[in-house]
């Protein structure tokens, strides 16, 4: 990426290192829609977890699973590195997500994208370029149910997440920390429902000539 000034200098002289690098990263951002890497034969390796809140509702009726949860992001934008010495040691800062290229991770199995909520929180940078983004969201998925034991049935819900455009050449989905499996450390119990176990497993699967 080209490096070049553009900030206001009749003003720069009153900023602090934060805004002066905030100014400098995004004037200096290439496309947002362009995947962040010098080199386009790489893949941007995104890793990916989910906190899961609350389950709001499981409607057997219409085979729909409500869930609150926060995605958690990580991955590492070559155009988003500095040198903290040059900005008063300033180790990370917070952008706006809509001002910096983002994975388009999206749940397969949606039962209506309406109730799907990613709200504008801020994206955490670190010097190094590696990028940390925990928006919340409230998914409405499909669900095979099985009502053969009500009430006291039990129930196995799946959720499918994947890059929407990108094949894994280019975006490579990974666990978050290699957490294979649902954080419920801020999870809010059902009245309803009991979680008896969760796992997750990563799966590559070929639509036409693309993986």
């Amino acid at each position: 990426y080209s490096i070049e000034q553009k900030c206001n200098r009749e003003r720069i002289h009153t900023w602090n290192a934060e805004q002066r690098l905030i100014c400098d990263l995004l004037d200096n951002y290439q496309v947002k829609w362009g995947r962040p890497v010098r080199n386009m034969t790489e893949d941007v390796e995104v890793r990916f977890g989910l906190q899961l809140i609350h389950i709001s509702d499981l409607d057997e009726k219409n085979q729909v699973l409500i869930t609150n949860q926060w995605q958690i992001y990580e991955w590492d934008d070559e155009a988003l590195t500095w040198d903290p010495e040059d900005y008063d040691n300033l180790m990370d800062i917070r952008l706006p997500i809509k001002r910096i290229w983002q994975p388009d991770v999206t749940l397969y199995n949606y039962a209506d994208t309406r109730l799907e909520e990613k709200r504008e929180v801020l994206a955490t940078v670190y010097h190094n370029g590696t990028v940390f983004w925990k928006p919340m969201s409230i998914f409405k998925s499909t669900c095979q149910i099985d009502i053969r034991r009500f009430p006291y049935d039990s129930q196995k819900c799946s959720m499918k997440f994947g890059s929407w455009t990108y094949d894994s050449s280019k975006v490579n989905l990974r666990f978050y920390r290699d957490i294979q499996k649902f954080d419920l450390n801020s999870y809010v119990k059902s009245n309803e429902w009991t979680i008896v176990g969760n796992s997750a497993s990563r799966n590559t699967e070929k639509y036409g000539k693309y993986n």
